[in-house]
């Protein structure tokens, strides 16, 4: 495994694909974003159905002792990426988050994550009726709107000016409409995948 080293003596490692970043740069914390990766797991690349597999140690984390692998499956990769949605999004104690999808794999995770944080959750697993679920959004948080939410054109006009809308399902298009961006001041960015070292082993540990 090619890395720092800082645990390659452990055997106990979760990983968040095979990613392989094998170009020259400073570590950022944004080395998903590799322009010289070999490719993404089950993505670009085979999978991690493999009994072995070669992964950049940069993407992985160390699993603590008392975490079995089976109880660990869900945090490394979906865990993972919905943290950092989370964190992208800059949900704090007591704000607004509305997580579409709620009851996907991703969408729990983040659910149970942002009430962790001390964040308010508005939970949305449903499609169609756009209109009347912004409404309920908009009933629920006073008339505000959330102030992060995930992406789509349902997600911006129930996130409240200024909001942020962080992408994180990958479909071929995202579509918004531009009043959102230009006279809402809605902020809309992009998630993939997690560095291990974007925020330091203390706040991995709290993943």
């Amino acid at each position: 495994m090619r890395g720092r080293g800082r645990w390659l003596e452990s055997g106990r490692l979760g990983s968040l694909g095979g990613e392989d970043c094998v170009g020259q740069g400073e570590e950022t914390g944004f080395e998903q974003y590799c322009a010289h990766t070999k490719g993404h797991a089950g993505i670009h690349i085979n999978g991690c159905f493999a009994e072995y597999v070669r992964v950049d140690e940069r993407f992985t984390t160390k699993l603590p002792d008392e975490l079995s692998f089976v109880e660990a499956v869900p945090l490394v990769c979906a865990g993972r990426t919905a943290w950092k949605g989370l964190r992208v999004g800059g949900v704090w104690r007591g704000e607004w988050l509305l997580v579409l999808g709620s009851g996907g794999g991703l969408g729990h995770s983040a659910v149970q994550f942002a009430i962790g944080l001390g964040g308010r959750v508005v939970g949305v697993d449903a499609r169609g009726a756009k209109d009347e679920v912004v409404e309920d959004v908009q009933r629920v948080t006073g008339g505000l709107g959330v102030h992060a939410s995930g992406a789509t054109a349902l997600a911006a006009a129930a996130t409240r000016m200024h909001g942020t809308v962080v992408q994180i399902a990958q479909p071929e298009e995202v579509v918004l409409p531009f009043r959102e961006l230009v006279f809402r001041d809605v902020r809309v960015g992009g998630e993939l995948g997690y560095a291990s070292f974007y925020c330091g082993e203390e706040e991995e540990a709290r993943i």
